[in-house]
C-alpha cells in the first residue's frame, strides 16, 4: 500500500479515535514523510531512512523542538497499522528528541523603557511590575 493510500485510511480512521485537531497535525507531518519518501510503499520504509530524514531536516535548518510533534505522529501512523497486520517498522525505532532548552533572549535597553511606559503606574499592578522591572535591571539579570 503505498503512504498516501495509507495516510488516507488512517485518518478516516482516526477521525473517530482522536481529537480533529491531532488529526490535522499527523497529517501535516506524515504527508511531508509520504513526500520525503516518494509515495513509497508503506511496507518499504526502515527506520534508518526516517534517522537519515531527521539528520537532513538539522542539515537544512531545522529547529530540533519540531521534531518531537512529526516523530510522534509517525510513531502513532505505523503503530496503527502494524496492528492491522502490515510489515512495517516497528514504531519504537523512530526516536522523539528530547526537547532542546533556550535560554530567553535578553531585552534591550530602550525596548524595556517603552515596556515601562506601556505598564505605566496608575494601577497596582503596574507598580509593583515596574518596581519589580526596576530591580531586575539594577541587577543586571534582565538588561
Amino acid at each position: 500500500m503505498l503512504l498516501n493510500e495509507a495516510l488516507t485510511k488512517y485518518l478516516a480512521w482516526g477521525k473517530y479515535q482522536n481529537k480533529q485537531s491531532s488529526m490535522s497535525t499527523y497529517n501535516t507531518h506524515i504527508r511531508l514523510l509520504c513526500v520525503h519518501f516518494r509515495n513509497c510503499d508503506i511496507e518499504e520504509v526502515k527506520s534508518h531512512q526516517i534517522i537519515e530524514y531527521l539528520d537532513l531536516m538539522i542539515e537544512l535548518g531545522w529547529d530540533r523542538n519540531t521534531f518531537g510533534a512529526k516523530c510522534s505522529a509517525w510513531k502513532q501512523f505505523f503503530k496503527y497499522w502494524k496492528k492491522e497486520g502490515l510489515k512495517v517498522l516497528d514504531s519504537d525505532s523512530i526516536p522523539i528528541p528530547e526537547i532542546e532548552y533556550k535560554f530567553p533572549k535578553v531585552i534591550e535597553k530602550s525596548d524595556y523603557e517603552k515596556l515601562l511606559r506601556v505598564i505605566g503606574t496608575t494601577y497596582r499592578e503596574g507598580l509593583r511590575s515596574s518596581a519589580l522591572g526596576n530591580a531586575m535591571s539594577r541587577c543586571n539579570t534582565l538588561l
